[in-house]
């Protein structure tokens, strides 16, 4: 059984790392890196969560309207 309250623990920026990790492995699978070859090193990941760091400001200045932006 799932609890409700485990619905909200999760934050936009995890799920957009982890999509950013998802894409790491399949564009490793798609240059046809055998599968025990494929890794995500500490600097990737750090890369990995820098770019999903960006994307969410970048997501949260885009679409908050002129006015508000101190309201978050």
């Amino acid at each position: 059984m799932e609890w409700g309250w485990k619905k909200h623990m999760k934050s936009k920026i995890d799920s957009e790392i982890i999509d950013l990790i998802m894409d790491h492995f399949n564009i490793l699978e798609i240059g046809g890196m055998a599968k025990d070859k494929q890794v995500l090193t500490t600097e990737d990941f750090d890369d990995i969560v820098k770019l999903a760091e960006k994307m969410y400001y970048e997501r949260i200045l885009h679409n908050t309207p002129v006015g508000v932006e101190g309201e978050a």
